[in-house]
């Protein structure tokens, strides 16, 4: 009797789970649907932004190049003026030492016009050493003046010269600051663009859990439903109430996953070994240390060190992924990338670092700014190979 009251306690909750729970799991399947174009959407509103993202960088790429572009030109221009400014220096002394024989022979001429001839008949010798004198005086005295003449326009050529390049420069300092302006506004966008996207990307994660949470309680309840089934059939088999409708699958055809996607591995578009000796130097400078060269503080250079003027742009020299971006003393600011093929590229002696670490860059994009404190800085980039 008490086996028989219990099983007859028992199929009625059985028997009422069994009724209601199809349709929990049509509600369940149909959120579950929702949900997976929900996740479709997100995931395209990220790629989306992910190509706003490619095409700042790719803004950035050409805004750094400009600048380095305006560099070089400022840094030639300096260079250009240094050498206007010896050769005016030596032509103002030359005028001045010219200037004052000039004076000497003007005196002179003057004397001998306010002198009174000499006698004749006292002395012929005087005379004629008079003569002689005045004769050489006025002969030079055109040469020396068309000599300062010439020196007169030469200066004033120089200082228009210099005046010039000057004003050159000015603009060419002027079109840096702009690019400079365009890099930040650049950056903020692009900081932004990243922010977008991670939120986008984040909620497309969001939204697979969901799904995924969706999808395991579906399948417990497909489970559960089959069970109660079972056991409806097993204690009751005369109050086993009709067998529900098959339910069909979502016919959006997804078999959702809580398996994490792995991202895509960044895949060069060119070998990078194939490309060493052909790269462009990451900065507008000079270079003061080449390849197997010693070094001023000993040993011989790893790779080759560049003087560049302060807050120049530093770009990639080639794509890859940031695999360091940090203050390593007693290096100071480094920045290595890795470039595929087991190569590294390091940037040493850098100033402000304008990426992050796990970041993938391209070609030319910017990643650091020069040091900080003087009118030049240098930097030491250096590619080595893992062993």
């Amino acid at each position: 009797m008490l086996f028989l009251v219990a099983m007859a306690v028992s199929v009625t909750p059985v028997q009422t789970r069994a009724q209601t729970d199809p349709s929990q799991l049509q509600d369940v399947e149909r959120r579950l649907k929702d949900r997976a174009e929900e996740e479709k959407r997100l995931r395209r509103e990220a790629a989306a932004r992910e190509k706003e993202v490619t095409a700042l960088r790719h803004r950035m790429i050409e805004t750094a190049n400009s600048i380095q572009q305006a560099e070089r030109k400022i840094t030639a221009l300096e260079g250009s003026i240094a050498e206007l400014e010896r050769e005016k220096a030596q032509a103002a002394t030359a005028l001045r030492t010219e200037s004052s024989n000039l004076s000497e022979v003007l005196a002179a001429l003057q004397s001998l016009e306010l002198s009174r001839p000499p006698a004749l008949l006292v002395s012929p010798e005087d005379a004629n050493k008079s003569a002689r004198a005045a004769m050489l005086l006025s002969d030079a005295a055109p040469a020396l003046e068309a000599r300062a003449a010439r020196l007169r326009i030469a200066v004033e050529s120089l200082a228009e010269l210099s005046a010039a390049l000057a004003r050159e420069q000015a603009a060419y300092a002027g079109t840096n600051t702009e690019l400079a302006a365009r890099r930040d506004v650049l950056g903020d966008l692009m900081r932004q663009k990243e922010k977008e996207r991670d939120v986008a990307a984040g909620l497309a994660a969001a939204a697979q859990k969901q799904t995924a949470r969706l999808a395991v309680e579906a399948t417990s309840l497909r489970e559960m439903l089959r069970r109660l089934e079972r056991l409806a059939h097993l204690v009751t088999p005369r109050l086993k109430p009709p067998p529900p409708k098959k339910i069909a699958l979502s016919p959006t055809g997804i078999t959702p996953t809580i398996k994490p996607v792995a991202p895509a591995p960044f895949i060069a578009t060119k070998n990078f070994a194939a490309a060493m000796g052909r790269l462009r130097p990451p900065v507008a400078g000079r270079l003061i240390g080449g390849f197997g060269k010693p070094r001023p503080e000993g040993g011989v250079f790893e790779g080759i060190r560049l003087s560049a003027r302060d807050q120049a742009i530093v770009t990639a020299p080639f794509e890859g992924r940031v695999v360091v971006a940090r203050d390593w003393q007693p290096i100071g600011n480094l920045v290595v990338l890795d470039v595929g093929g087991g190569f590294h590229i390091l940037l040493l002696g850098v100033g402000d670092i304008l990426v992050e670490e796990n970041q993938q860059i391209t070609a030319g994009e910017p990643v650091a700014t020069m040091a900080e404190g003087g009118a030049f800085g240098s930097s030491d980039p250096q590619t080595r190979r893992a062993r």
